[in-house]
């Protein structure tokens, strides 16, 4: 697995779910990413003041939810 995603993985808990397959959790986060990268390449516009408030809105995630590091 891609070591950026095993961290990101073990921060979720992943260390407690051993049965799930890291290689299903690295697909599962690839197409996160480029759903992020996708929304990020298009124009940003009203009524998102940011790039990150418009992936934020798209999966439906509120600041609170973030972990910064």
């Amino acid at each position: 697995m891609n070591p950026t995603l095993h961290k990101f993985s073990l921060e979720a808990g992943g260390s407690h779910y051993p049965s799930i397959n890291p290689k299903m959790q690295e697909a599962f986060a690839k197409l996160i990413i480029e759903k992020c990268a996708e929304l990020a390449s298009q124009p940003s516009s009203y009524p998102y003041d940011s790039y990150a408030d418009m992936i934020r809105a798209y999966f439906n995630i509120n600041n609170e939810c973030s972990t910064s590091n």
